[in-house]
């Protein structure tokens, strides 16, 4: 059978068990359907497994209401030295999910980047905790706690401030408590100002 539209054969082919010969192209008319059995191949792995795509298109893989335009999701397979990646794993229910980075190399970043001035949200709707497993920076902007406490532990050594002079940490708004008498047995508060301790006596009762 030489090439052409196929699609008016289609029924045939799937009632009949006809068996078209692999150098022959299939060509399926608008509105055609082919139903492959479940132990189809392709390229030697079975279609329930398939799940590799080799290509250096910027649009690998692109899945959207609109293709292309504005899609949900884009695979950027462009960079045609890439050996790094990103690996998501599953695990039984209550177990969570591991996003991690894949690379031929040992040590990896990762960049998360919202566009524009967007704003990257973690964990926004759900209500547990976010943990920061290892040293935290911020390069540009504040920190803000706008509902809760900001909480130092036991083995922390302390809130430090590399700056010194104008330059240095400046701790505003404090709880301003009404005046009167303190007693108890006192505390002595040591506070670092340019290398030079500084000394403040608290007590733990008021009159």
């Amino acid at each position: 059978m030489s090439a052409q539209d196929l699609g008016q054969y289609i029924p045939a082919v799937r009632q009949n068990g006809i068996r078209l010969h692999a150098s022959e192209p299939l060509v399926v008319a608008t509105g055609g359907t082919v139903t492959l059995p479940a132990t189809t191949t392709i390229g030697g792995s079975s279609v329930s497994a398939l799940g590799t795509i080799t290509s250096t298109s910027a649009n690998a893989f692109t899945v959207g209401a609109n293709g292309l335009t504005n899609p949900q999701l884009n695979i950027d397979g462009s960079t045609a030295s890439a050996a790094t990646g990103i690996n998501i794993k599953g695990a039984a229910a209550a177990g969570g999910v591991a996003i991690s980075v894949l690379s031929s190399g040992t040590n990896e970043s990762l960049t998360l980047d919202a566009k524009g001035s967007g704003t990257v949200t973690i964990n926004g709707t759900a209500t547990g905790g976010v943990t920061l497993g290892r040293a935290t920076t911020v390069t540009t902007g504040d920190v803000t706690i706008t509902n809760g406490s900001l909480v130092v532990s036991a083995n922390a050594k302390g809130i430090s401030f590399t700056g010194t002079g104008t330059n240095g940490g400046v701790i505003t708004n404090p709880y301003n408590d009404t005046a009167s008498a303190l007693s108890g047995t006192q505390k002595d508060i040591k506070i670092l100002i340019g290398a030079t301790p500084y000394y403040f006596t608290v007590y733990p009762t008021k009159a």
